[in-house]
């Protein structure tokens, strides 16, 4: 009882330890177990309770490793969640949240042992080794081999005031995200207008006119709201120069994440205002391509082949209605590559006409 070894010793008899059977009762539960590597295995450079990332191209990504008594050895990638994602990356540095995991195809096999298995992590923890875990887990099953290692992806830490379009498909448009005390949030889109949207646009290098905001498209649940209540005159040059109210108390849905569709610097400021439309290109003033302004930006409306939201009769007695023309008798045509249909101006959905 009270083994006391230093880890040199070449047998367990050399180490100290205290007789003390006779006069400590310890429960046959507590029966020491290891677990050993094979033969063949160098110590290295590292303390026990570190963690590292390795095989990726940038710092915070690649496959999970450990060291546990001067020797590094990856993570089986079974039980494996969110949680032990956000324990992880704050250990090394990186920010909780946002991060992914991956099969080892993404950043290759480890060759050395596997040392941790089966965590049990509830995000609180400051390491790994925090984690409840299974041990024995390691030894035997689905995380005995390298194929289960595990790869994370961190999000690093950004820098104070910058921003950034998430989810959208395009670098053009998709949620909103800004950077405060380093961490990436949201902007709650309960006050949220084209207004704001310029703002964004104008600071992430694209033109301010045709900015559209919107909501609802681009959603996740994962950062937190940072702005809630914003107020752009369209004329900031940064989205943190908008006066906005703290409402700390307000309880914005998760999805209501702001989100814009933003066009480039060639868009230019047009003579118009919301709701505006015309035709233009046409052989008289009763023809041509149907053209709204959004933003003070002339823009093209998308003729929809969905059967749900097809361009059809109807919107064209209203688009001539709201120009002055007859509503009946009209007619509309889908005309590709002439010199109607074309345009450089925004593209915008088929939407109702006001």
């Amino acid at each position: 009882i009270d083994l006391n070894c230093t880890g040199e010793e070449d047998r367990v008899w050399n180490c100290s330890y205290n007789g003390t059977v006779d006069y400590y009762t310890c429960p046959s539960n507590h029966d020491a177990s290891i677990i050993c590597q094979v033969t063949g295995i160098e110590p290295v450079e590292c303390q026990t309770g570190n963690a590292r990332l390795v095989g990726g191209t940038e710092e915070y990504e690649g496959r999970v490793e450990v060291c546990i008594n001067n020797n590094w050895g990856s993570v089986c990638r079974y039980s494996w969640n969110t949680n032990e994602n956000k324990v992880l990356c704050k250990q090394l540095g990186h920010q909780e949240l946002g991060a992914q995991y991956f099969s080892s195809n993404t950043y290759g096999q480890g060759s050395g042992p596997i040392l941790m298995g089966y965590l049990y992590c509830t995000g609180s923890e400051n390491s790994l080794f925090e984690c409840s875990r299974n041990v024995f887990s390691v030894v035997s099953g689905v995380c005995a081999n390298h194929y289960n290692d595990v790869g994370v992806k961190c999000e690093e830490v950004c820098k104070n005031g910058t921003i950034r379009l998430e989810s959208g498909g395009l670098e053009t448009h998709g949620r909103v995200e800004v950077c405060v005390n380093g961490t990436w949030g949201t902007v709650c889109s309960d006050f949220w207008d084209n207004n704001d949207a310029s703002v964004v646009c104008r600071q992430l290098g694209y033109s301010p006119y045709g900015a559209i905001s919107t909501t609802g498209y681009f959603t996740n649940n994962i950062w937190p709201f940072h702005i809630v209540d914003i107020n752009c005159t369209g004329e900031e040059d940064n989205i943190f120069d908008c006066t906005h109210n703290e409402m700390e108390n307000y309880m914005c849905l998760w999805s209501h994440d702001a989100s814009i569709v933003c066009h480039d610097m060639n868009i230019a400021e047009g003579d118009c205002e919301d709701g505006d439309i015309r035709l233009v290109n046409g052989d008289t003033q009763y023809e041509g391509r149907l053209e709204i302004c959004i933003n003070n930006a002339w823009g093209t409306i998308c003729r929809s082949t969905t059967w749900h939201n097809r361009w059809t009769t109807i919107d064209s007695n209203v688009a001539c209605r709201q120009l002055g023309h007859m509503e009946l008798g009209n007619n509309y045509k889908i005309v590709l590559n002439t010199v109607i249909s074309q345009s450089f101006r925004p593209l915008y959905s088929h939407m109702p006409l006001p």
